[in-house]
Parts: structure tokens; sequence; C-alpha cells
């Protein structure tokens, strides 16, 4: 047999008599002051204040991260260019590349480059590409050797 739960059980040890039935409706709402009312209700919602904060409806909304802006890559001189290094893959490494992975996704959202009526990176048009990758290579700087080979990866 399994295990019981245990209850909470209250005895109600007020009787139950017709003269009590009988006595409450002769009462009225106006038998009582209006002073009272709003004291009684004032403090029924101050005992209530701190159960409701436990639930759902006054809990404060999840924050939640916005979009990557990569404001300081953005704003960077064009002076300044971040170097990044691939793998034998040919994906980018370390802190640089994910600094370009961030900074294409950021490229890519801007509707002026890329709209979103495009599913394949292939049927976006050539002009576009070519200035995505003018922009990109503004702000980093690729080995000659890696940027032929993600050419060959996938050419424009």
């Amino acid at each position: 047999m399994g295990r019981r739960k245990r209850l909470c059980i209250t005895s109600t040890d007020i009787p139950i008599d017709s003269e009590i039935h009988d006595q409450s409706s002769e009462f009225s709402a106006t038998d009582i002051p209006l002073k009272e009312i709003n004291q009684v209700i004032h403090k029924l919602l101050k005992d209530a204040i701190p159960l409701l904060k436990n639930t759902t409806l006054l809990k404060k909304v999840n924050q939640v991260r916005g979009y990557t802006e990569k404001t300081e890559t953005w704003n960077m001189s064009s002076s300044q260019k971040i170097v990044v290094t691939f793998n034998r893959f040919g994906k980018p490494v370390g802190d640089e590349g994910n600094e370009i992975v961030q900074y294409l996704g950021t490229l890519v959202r801007m509707a002026n480059h890329v709209g979103i009526d495009y599913d394949d990176w292939r049927k976006i048009p050539i002009h576009k590409k070519v200035d995505m990758y003018s922009m990109v290579k503004a702000k980093f700087v690729t080995h000659l050797a890696e940027t032929s080979e993600i050419k060959e990866m996938d050419p424009f």
C-alpha cells in the first residue's frame, strides 16, 4: 500500500443553528459604517500583498538578452583592424573569430544589406555580397592563404 498523504484537518466547533442563520439574514450592509468597511478592506489588502508577491501576476518579467549590436566594432576607426585566424576547416577561431562571427550576424540583420526575402545565400545578388565583403575587409584582416581557401569553399 502506498504512503498516505498528511492532511491538514481543522475542527469546526461552531454549532450550526437556525438562530444564527436567522440573525444573519436580518443583518444588512448598511448597518456597518463606511469607515469600518474601508479599514477592513485596507487590512485585507495589506495582508494579501506579501502573498501576491509570490504569484506570477506580480513577478517581474524575465529579462532577456537583446540582439548583438557590436557597437565597438562598428565604431572602430578605419586605421584599426582585427586580425582573424582560421583553423584548417576554414572556421574562425579564438576571440577574434567570435568577433567576426558576431559582426557578420549584425551585418546580415541590416535590411539595407540583405533582405529577409532571401532564404539561401546563393540567391543573394553578387553586388550585395561584394559590398558586405568589403565592409568585413574594412574591419578585419585575414591571412592571404586563408582568404583564398575561403573563396574556394564558397565562390561568389
